[in-house]
């Protein structure tokens, strides 16, 4: 069974509860900052953060430690729901890995790779950019050859 809520432990002290939901969307920033992620039960909904709020209290020096309404059943869920797989670096390292050995990829392949991670399309387009702004950055250049076609050509 999926928990509803998890508690963000980060490495300075302070506890964060959010929504299950939010995880994907946090898998780089747990990632970054080694934050630890355990399942929890809460008493009172009022001490679930929202995603758009968890970047300015992790800046927050002066946040308070959300700790108080919570039983003491948590469990590590890092390495059952934390995957790598399902992160936007995986993404972009899989399409640059594609775009190197077969030299064209379109996105309609992109979609079909990553379907089972239940990325939205703009999101997987966002990846698709950065991984052709990477390579290009490498010194590759990245062709349009069609409406969401790309060939890769010479170093």
């Amino acid at each position: 069974m999926t928990p509803s809520y998890v508690m963000l432990k980060c490495p300075d002290g302070k506890n964060i509860i959010t929504s299950y939901n939010n995880l994907l969307s946090l898998s780089e920033f747990i990632e970054f900052f080694s934050i630890k992620v355990e399942n929890c039960k809460i008493d009172d909904v009022e001490n679930v953060v929202e995603l758009e709020e968890i970047a300015s209290i992790f800046c927050d020096s002066n946040y308070v430690k959300n700790s108080k309404n919570l039983t003491e059943e948590t469990t590590d869920l890092s390495d059952k729901n934390m995957t790598k797989d399902k992160s936007s670096r995986y993404i972009r390292n899989k399409i640059k890995e594609t775009i190197l050995e077969k030299k064209e990829i379109s996105f309609s392949q992109i979609c079909k790779m990553f379907s089972n991670f239940n990325y939205s399309i703009p999101g997987l387009n966002n990846n698709f950019k950065l991984a052709r702004q990477e390579l290009e950055s490498d010194g590759y250049n990245c062709v349009r050859l069609k409406r969401g076609v790309y060939r890769l050509e010479g170093r």
